[in-house]
This record gives C-alpha cells, sequence and structure tokens, in this order.
C-alpha cells in the first residue's frame, strides 16, 4: 500500500468526529464530552465568542477584497505592458 494512501486513510479517520457545534458553529472532535470552545460559557459569553468570530470573519473578507483589488490592478497592469509590444 502507498504511504501516502495510508498516511490519508488515518487522517480522514480522524475527521470523521470532527463536527460543527450546534452551539457555536465552531467545529470539534465529537469523542470529546463539550465543544472546547463554548462548552463552558454561558449565554454573555457565548455571544462574546461569536461577535468576535464575526469580527475576524469580516477581517479576513476585506483581506480578500484587497488581494482581489491587487490582483486585478496587475492583471491591467500586465495586459497595458503585452499590449505595448
Amino acid at each position: 500500500m502507498n504511504l501516502g494512501l495510508l498516511a490519508r486513510a488515518f487522517l480522514l479517520k480522524d475527521q470523521l468526529h470532527i463536527k460543527p457545534c450546534p452551539r457555536c458553529g465552531l467545529h470539534y472532535d465529537q469523542r470529546e464530552p463539550a465543544c472546547r470552545h463554548c462548552g463552558t460559557l454561558d449565554d454573555q459569553g457565548l455571544k462574546a465568542l461569536l461577535a468576535e468570530k464575526a469580527r475576524q470573519h469580516e477581517g479576513n473578507a476585506a483581506i480578500g477584497r484587497t488581494f482581489l483589488l491587487i490582483g486585478a490592478l496587475l492583471g491591467v497592469f500586465v495586459l497595458i505592458v503585452f499590449l505595448q509590444r
């Protein structure tokens, strides 16, 4: 058996137990007794966790838009350079 295939099978076996938490939506190993993200939080702590998750998501989306804009500008620049030849 190929070593890469064996390693992939081992990783997939561990991923079978990783599911999203119904309370916070973050992934955790269901073999654990409670979600490691929100299992010990009260409702106010959960609200803060979800707000932080939303803030991080917005930051990541802003970075994505910035890279898209830079890529588009570079594409236009390259197109202009090659059309001038």
